[in-house]
């Protein structure tokens, strides 16, 4: 075995230079492509429902207390 083993390999038992697969950059990374992956998507989709229909329902709780705290005739 050499004394220099460059970054990202290994040497094997013939003298020979393998990539080290344990240095490769891990799937969950950051993606070049921004955001493709359609289950992200879907749920930024979904979340993005949910907050609107919670809002909806809060601003109508709002109006109905408003309401009737000032009675107006």
């Amino acid at each position: 075995m050499s004394g220099h083993v460059p970054a990202g390999f290994f040497e094997d038992a013939e003298g020979e230079f393998k990539r080290d697969r344990r240095k490769v950059e891990r799937r969950r990374g950051p993606r070049a492509d921004g955001d493709a992956e359609r289950r992200g998507v879907s749920r930024r989709a979904q979340d993005r429902e949910f907050v609107e229909r919670e809002h909806h329902s809060m601003i109508e709780e709002a109006l109905t207390e408003f309401a009737a705290e000032h009675e107006f005739f």
